[in-house]
C-alpha cells in the first residue's frame, strides 16, 4: 500500500517519472535502431526510403578515393539535408544518419517520441 500525505505525493512522483522513464527513449538507445531501419529501407528499395511517412533519397557514392560519400534529403517534407563521408557504406548511412536527425531535432522537424513511434510501426 503506497504511503498517505505528502510522502504519498513524492511517492507517486517518483513512481510516475520512473514509468515515463522506463518507457520512453532517449536519442542515444533510437540512433542504432534509426540506423539500423534506414540501412534496411536503403538497401531494400535502391536509396528511395520513407521516414515517418515522407520520400526521402540517400544516395552513397563511391569516390575515385575509396571513400563513399552520402547525402539524405526530403525534398516534400523539409530543407534539412544530411551529408557524410566515410571509409564503408555502413559507415556513411551510420553517419548520414546521425547528421540528418541531429539537424531535423535542431530544426524542431522530429523529436525522440515521434522517431520511436515510427520505428515501432
Amino acid at each position: 500500500m503506497p504511503p498517505c500525505g505528502v510522502w504519498g505525493v513524492l511517492w507517486a512522483l517518483t513512481v510516475a517519472l520512473c514509468i515515463s522513464q522506463c518507457h520512453s527513449q532517449t536519442w542515444e538507445q533510437l540512433v542504432p535502431k534509426v540506423v539500423h531501419e534506414l540501412e534496411r529501407l536503403w538497401l531494400q528499395d535502391n536509396g528511395k526510403i520513407n521516414i515517418m511517412g515522407n520520400d526521402c533519397v540517400l544516395s552513397v557514392e563511391r569516390k575515385k578515393s575509396g571513400r563513399h560519400k552520402s547525402i539524405l534529403t526530403c525534398p516534400g517534407w523539409t530543407d534539412v539535408v544530411g551529408r557524410a563521408v566515410s571509409r564503408n557504406r555502413f559507415g556513411v548511412v551510420d553517419d548520414i544518419t546521425r547528421d540528418f536527425f541531429r539537424k531535423a531535432i535542431k530544426k524542431g522537424i522530429i523529436n525522440e517520441k515521434e522517431t520511436d513511434r515510427w520505428l515501432k510501426s
